[in-house]
């Protein structure tokens, strides 16, 4: 960290790190959706997403070492003990607390440009759904990763196909039993959080409560929905697969146009 912090001195007059926050019981709901679309579960696919579970579940290697992301007092204080508390700002990530509920807007507007100027943006990082994460759970254990020591393409490119092309057909994303209670866990230090760096003597960081449990309303996925996906799935790739024919015979058109050309100046320059 201290290196950085020389780095940045020798270009910068100041230096302002801005840290946006996610909630801890929705952080762990994204987490586990981009874990499933890195095809990082392929080997932990008896694991349905829980609060319950998580700790210890997906240590990047190491056990329990997860936990630290959602630790956000302690997080913060390498930054702190670098470039000082009065250059971090804390912004909580929840769309009620940032200007005109963008984060892009919001991140312009702190460092003093104007967000008004600015294009939209296009969210292309959309959640999936319970049923998009349930099936791309499952068919995980089906694709492996690497294949006789070679990497699998197949593998790399599932997530990425299951997201853009499967319509999202349920409002549910996971299930939110425990979430309150995981939250709680970090009531403590995320009031600390709100105190000291926003001025909230509520202690207030989060003004959206954790979900209720919903789990006596989630659909279960049907054999009838997993042929629905499956079918979709299989429309997209052959899609695809189309796509890289034509690109590949409007490649070879080209190039077959240059050839004579090419043949013509290796002669010229023959005589």
């Amino acid at each position: 960290m201290r290196c950085l912090a020389d780095l940045l001195k020798t270009v910068c007059d100041e230096v302002e790190i801005v840290v946006y926050l996610r909630r801890q019981d929705a952080l762990w709901a994204s987490l586990y959706g981009e874990l499933l679309f890195q095809g990082r579960l392929d080997d932990k696919t008896d694991y349905r997403f829980s609060y319950e579970s998580i700790e210890g579940l997906f240590g990047f290697g190491e056990t329990g070492s997860n936990m630290s992301l959602f630790e956000y007092e302690q997080m913060l204080q390498p930054w702190i003990e670098v470039f000082g508390t009065e250059n971090v700002t804390v912004r909580p990530f929840e769309r009620a607390q940032l200007i005109d509920g963008d984060i892009v807007r919001d991140f312009v507007s702190l460092i003093g440009c104007d967000a008004e100027k600015m294009n939209p943006l296009r969210n292309a990082n959309v959640s999936m759904d319970l049923f998009q994460m349930e099936f791309l759970r499952r068919i995980l254990r089906h694709v492996p990763e690497s294949i006789d020591g070679k990497y699998n393409k197949a593998f790399e490119r599932l997530g990425r196909i299951v997201h853009d092309n499967i319509p999202r057909t349920s409002p549910y994303t996971v299930p939110t039993t425990g979430a309150k209670e995981f939250l709680d866990r970090f009531s403590d230090s995320n009031a600390r959080i709100a105190q000291e760096y926003l001025g909230r003597q509520t202690g207030e960081l989060f003004k959206v409560s954790a979900p209720e449990d919903n789990s006596a309303d989630l659909p279960e996925l049907t054999l009838d929905k997993t042929m629905e996906i499956a079918g979709a799935l299989w429309n997209a790739q052959w899609d695809y697969t189309q796509e890289c024919d034509r690109l590949d015979r409007a490649l070879r058109e080209s190039l077959n146009r240059r050839l004579p050309l090419f043949r013509l100046r290796i002669r010229l320059f023959s005589v």
